[in-house]
């Protein structure tokens, strides 16, 4: 892994639905340049779980985002309990 990239258990987790939904991953350095012509871009983290990009300096991305919703919406779920395949993801915690 790049030394650039920030491990977590968020992304981990997107790296693993994006795998079992069959969306290819790769993980390596960007560009800016790369990022000035996307077709789609989200970043994701605990509090935010997955959020898309609107845009880059004066590059407007496109309306479109196939991706981001693809993963958004079993992320949610999981975090939520829904999906019991992913239990083990969870660590529950007792409210008093």
């Amino acid at each position: 892994m790049d030394p650039d990239i920030l491990e977590g258990v968020t992304r981990d987790s997107i790296l693993t639905l994006a795998r079992d939904l069959g969306i290819p991953t790769i993980e390596r350095p960007v560009d800016k340049s790369e990022l000035l012509i996307a077709d789609e871009i989200f970043l994701c983290g605990t509090a935010a779980q997955i959020v898309h990009v609107l845009g880059v300096e004066n590059y407007q991305l496109p309306e479109e985002r196939p991706v981001t919703p693809q993963l958004r919406t079993p992320l949610k779920a999981i975090a939520e309990g829904k999906y019991s395949f992913c239990q083990d993801w969870l660590a529950p915690v007792a409210l008093n």
